[in-house]
């Protein structure tokens, strides 16, 4: 007989037919050292972002209206074309990090960086209330339907968890 493991996650329905779930969470000295990295990776973007703009505009002489400078002297990257090609490289890896920071993970990126454990041990719980969703319709509404099939294939797009964000198609009242 295999040994019991402790619970990591618990499940209940409370009295108004809502389903509550509980995950344990303990941090850890590797995922506390990669949750630093993201603010790290974030401010390092920002200062190559800043350096590619320093590079860009420096030794213009910025007197308006009567002599406007677009292009500086290039004194890091030494050309227009490698201080564009810079550009372009930072722009794309900021527009990629910016995105999986907004897109991953629900708002609960911090419980990527931690471990699972018994919820009598753990030292964060996530509560998730999902509740039962009942639309009041006088009849068959085809933007309804349409509506609950492209919630449920968001859902089995996001790995089949049910933390599709509620804003993402929700309609008032519904």
């Amino acid at each position: 007989k295999p040994a019991r493991r402790p619970l990591c996650t618990q499940r209940l329905v409370d009295a108004q037919d809502r389903t509550i779930t509980f995950e344990g969470y303990t941090d850890s000295a590797l995922g506390t050292a990669a949750s630093w990295l993201v603010p790290a990776t974030s401010a390092v973007l920002a200062a190559l972002f800043g350096l590619v703009l320093f590079d860009y505009y420096y030794g213009c002489e910025w007197s308006f209206p009567s002599q406007l400078c677009y292009v500086g002297t290039f004194s890091v990257f030494g050309d227009f074309d490698t201080n564009s090609a810079v550009f372009l490289t930072v722009w794309s890896c900021s527009v990629s990090w910016f995105a999986l920071l907004v897109w991953g993970r629900g708002g609960q990126m911090a419980n990527l960086f931690r471990l699972h454990a018994p919820l009598h041990s753990a030292g964060y719980v996530h509560v998730t209330v999902q509740e039962q969703r009942a639309t009041l319709s006088s009849g068959h509404s085809r933007i309804l339907a349409f509506r609950d099939r492209l919630l449920s294939l968001a859902s089995r797009l996001a790995g089949g968890s049910s933390d599709v964000p509620g804003g993402v198609m929700g309609l008032s009242g519904g």
